[in-house]
């Protein structure tokens, strides 16, 4: 696993992290993993992440149909 902190926008900053995933796609494989970040620093503004491989990601929200 690669452990990696990133800056949130306003947008992330705003909600809970449980509103949040992330997907990754394994360059290798083609696998597609779906991640949840780990914490959040408000000291700092960082998000943290353990990603399984270095590929592309993408932040994306979840809905639910509530």
């Amino acid at each position: 696993m690669i452990e990696v902190s990133f800056k949130g926008t306003e947008i992330t900053k705003s909600s809970n992290l449980e509103d949040f995933v992330v997907v990754q796609v394994n360059p290798e494989n083609n696998r597609i993993h779906y991640l949840r970040m780990k914490e959040y620093d408000e000291k700092t503004g960082d998000y943290i992440i353990a990603f399984p491989c270095i590929g592309p990601y993408m932040l994306t929200t979840i809905i639910t149909g509530e």
